[in-house]
């Protein structure tokens, strides 16, 4: 362990706060927003959410105080930044500066060697913002979400890979998930991969695939309904990660060994990660 405190910090990213939508989804995205804070306070990381998006803040001014960086979903991800048009079953944000803010949050954090935990379109975010494309309808039936009620979750089994960041904080390969999302991963990103998939093929997880911690799960583990010890699980393998790489800075002070990292360290092999400190700004 690098370096100490009371907590650690990470920065909720929900680009739908700043818009009006229909109450009913409104209701569940507050509760999956409160339900997150909570879980991250169980594993000792204060949350911190984003502030408005309109308040001219950048990426780089938003992340300075954080740890890690905690993306949750929402709408749909306006096709433009995939280079598609939007299928008929697309539903947006009513502009696009939502989807831009958090597509360069994302990428900052992960420039920065920040870890990164990316829930539903947060996932679709991550793979978007490193250059990969979306199918924008698994069709409907039921599998992986209810047409008829899009704030309604369904159930099903998802295979974690053996040689994954993902299987070092489960103990076993398949678990059950609460789902619900029309989308899906088409084409992986940049330096991404996938780590989870459900019967029917479609990515249910990913990875980057260097020494920083960045993970993306089509599921919602912060749902109500679903199994807590998955969040735990999650929450966990981060704080380990972040007690064994983060190293703290004040303004001003320079260390010329921020950006080291050692040979790649199984992933599957539980606690122990890269030496590559991740250089948080007080």
């Amino acid at each position: 362990m690098l370096s100490t405190q009371e907590s650690w910090c990470a920065l909720i990213s929900c680009s739908s706060l700043d818009y009006e939508i229909d109450p009913g989804i409104k209701g569940l995205r507050d509760q999956l927003v409160e339900n997150t804070v909570t879980g991250l306070a169980a594993a000792g990381i204060t949350a911190k959410v984003v502030p408005k998006l309109y308040q001219n803040l950048t990426p780089t001014a938003a992340l300075r105080q954080a740890d890690m960086l905690l993306v949750l979903g929402g709408y749909d991800i306006h096709p433009m930044f995939y280079g598609q048009l939007p299928h008929a079953n697309t539903y947006t944000l009513s502009d696009e500066k939502g989807d831009q803010f958090e597509l360069e949050l994302i990428r900052e954090a992960v420039a920065m060697g920040m870890p990164v935990l990316s829930i539903c379109r947060g996932m679709q975010l991550l793979n978007v913002a490193l250059g990969g494309s979306l199918c924008q309808e698994v069709g409907t039936d039921e599998k992986h979400y209810i047409p008829a009620d899009r704030s309604a979750f369904v159930e099903h089994k998802v295979e974690i890979l053996s040689d994954s960041y993902l299987a070092s904080a489960f103990s076993e390969r398949q678990i059950t998930i609460r789902s619900a999302h029309h989308q899906s991963v088409l084409t992986l990103g940049e330096n991404l991969r996938a780590t989870a998939f459900a019967d029917d093929g479609i990515v249910e997880a990913m990875e980057l695939q260097d020494e920083n911690l960045v993970i993306g799960v089509q599921w919602h583990p912060e749902d109500s309904g679903a199994d807590p010890k998955q969040f735990a699980a999650l929450t966990g393998l981060f704080v380990r990660y972040l007690e064994q790489t983060v190293k703290f800075e004040t303004k001003g002070e320079r260390h010329e060994d921020n950006d080291i990292c050692s040979k790649r360290i199984s992933r599957a092999g539980g606690d122990k990660f890269c030496t590559r400190q991740f250089v948080r700004r007080m």
